[in-house]
């Protein structure tokens, strides 16, 4: 797929990218968005600038709540399944 759609915040870096990508694998990657914000409660790549969000999806970088179990945090930093 080519065609950038949705929201920046929930976008895979490679969307972000204008590079080429297969939709199963954004989808799983927004899917992941939407897991840390149910557990969370809020975005894990945020910033009001959204050059800075984009930066910050690209890098992977997001903060992990003290509070989350080892659990939680497993299913937030694993972006794929073997």
């Amino acid at each position: 797929m080519e065609t950038f759609c949705g929201t920046t915040g929930y976008a895979s870096p490679e969307m972000l990218a204008c590079r080429k990508y297969l939709g199963l694998e954004t989808d799983i990657w927004s899917l992941g968005v939407i897991l840390y914000t149910l557990l969370c409660g809020g975005l894990p790549f945020d910033d009001d600038d959204e050059r800075v969000m984009k930066e910050l999806i690209f890098k992977g970088e997001y903060e992990e709540p003290e509070w989350l179990s080892e659990g939680e945090r497993w299913w937030c930093s694993h972006r794929s399944w073997d």
